[in-house]
C-alpha cells in the first residue's frame, strides 16, 4: 500500500497543463488587442490634409535689389488666382519699400479690377516661425488679400511721425479699436510709415490674446505738402531725412500715407466688422464740427 500511495504522489502534475498555459496566452493577446482598439486612433486624413496646404506665395522684398514696379505687379498678378500673398520685408530697412511696394499694388489692382489690398503685419522673431535663407529672423511678413474696393472710415486720426515710439503708437491702437473698432494713422514719411506697420503687429499680439484681430488698408498717398503748420514742419523734417541718405528709403520723396485700421476676425482680413460710405463719414463729421461749434 505504501508503495502504490508513492507511485500516486509521484504521478501528480506540480505545473498546470499545456492546455491551460494557452487558454492564459490567448487571454492576455484577446485583453491587449482591446485596450489597443479602444485608444483614439488619429485622424490621418487631417494631419495629410495639413500637412499638404501650401503657404502663400512669397514676394520678398529688399531694400537696395528689388524693384517696386515688378514686386508691385508679382503681387496684383498672384492675387488674381489666389486667395492670398505674403509680402515679406527681410529687414527693418527694408520695411519702407515693402510698404511702397504694396501702394503701388494697391493702386494697380483699384485701376485694373476694381479692388484695394488688405494686409496684416508679422513680426518675424523667432527660429520656429522663420524660413531661411528666404525670410530669416527679423523680417516683417505682409499677410495680404484683396478685397472690393469701397470708401472706409476716414475720421479718429492718429498723427504718426519718424519720432513716435512703436511701442506707444500700440497702446493707441488698442485702445482706438476697442472703442471704434477702427482708427486712421496719417503717416508723414515712408520711416513713419515703416513704424506705423511695426505698431500694428505688435497691437496684433495683444489683440489675438482676446480673440481680436485688425486688417490695414492704405487708402491714399499724397506729397507732404499741407496747411497746417505741424503737418507742414513734419514734412520737411522726413524730406530732410530722406535727403541725408540715412535710409535705404532716400530716393523717395517725402509723402503722407494714410493707413486705416479696421477690427476683423482673428488671421482673416477679409472679414472686416466695420465699414462705411462716404455718406456715413461725412454724416459723422458733419456732427463732430456742429458739436464742436455749439461748444
Amino acid at each position: 500500500s505504501s508503495s502504490s500511495a508513492q507511485a500516486a504522489a509521484v504521478a501528480v502534475p506540480t505545473s498546470p497543463p499545456a492546455a491551460q498555459q494557452q487558454q492564459q496566452q490567448r487571454r492576455r493577446r484577446q485583453q491587449s488587442t482591446a485596450a489597443q482598439s479602444s485608444r483614439p486612433q488619429p485622424d490621418v486624413g487631417a494631419r495629410e490634409l495639413q500637412r499638404a496646404k501650401p503657404k502663400p506665395h512669397l514676394v520678398r522684398v529688399a531694400g537696395r535689389t528689388s524693384q517696386v514696379a515688378a514686386a508691385a505687379g508679382a503681387v496684383v498678378k498672384r492675387l488674381r488666382g489666389e486667395d492670398m500673398v505674403r509680402v515679406a520685408a527681410i529687414d527693418i530697412e527694408s520695411l519702407p519699400k515693402a510698404l511702397i511696394v504694396l501702394t503701388a499694388a494697391n493702386n494697380m489692382a483699384q485701376a485694373n479690377s476694381g479692388h484695394m489690398l488688405v494686409f496684416q503685419p508679422t513680426a518675424i522673431s523667432s527660429a520656429a516661425a522663420a524660413e531661411p535663407p528666404r525670410v530669416p529672423v527679423g523680417s516683417m511678413v505682409m499677410y495680404t488679400t484683396q478685397i472690393m474696393a469701397g470708401e472706409v472710415m476716414t475720421f479718429n486720426t492718429l498723427r504718426v511721425t519718424s519720432s513716435t515710439d512703436p511701442k506707444a503708437l500700440s497702446k493707441a491702437i488698442i485702445a482706438r479699436l476697442a472703442t471704434h473698432s477702427h482708427t486712421v494713422m496719417e503717416c508723414c514719411g515712408s520711416q513713419a510709415l515703416a513704424g506705423a506697420v511695426q505698431a500694428v503687429a505688435q497691437a496684433r499680439k495683444g489683440l489675438l490674446v482676446r480673440g481680436q484681430d485688425c486688417a490695414c488698408i492704405i487708402t491714399s498717398t499724397r506729397k507732404a505738402v499741407s496747411t497746417d503748420a505741424a503737418a507742414a514742419e513734419e514734412g520737411a523734417a522726413a524730406a530732410a531725412a530722406d535727403a541725408s541718405g540715412s535710409s535705404s528709403s532716400s530716393k523717395y520723396p517725402a509723402t503722407c500715407h494714410r493707413l486705416v485700421l479696421v477690427e476683423c476676425e482673428p488671421r482673416n482680413p477679409r472679414a472686416l466688422l466695420m465699414r462705411s460710405t462716404v455718406g456715413v463719414s461725412d454724416r459723422v463729421a458733419q456732427d463732430t464740427a456742429a458739436a464742436l461749434d455749439a461748444q
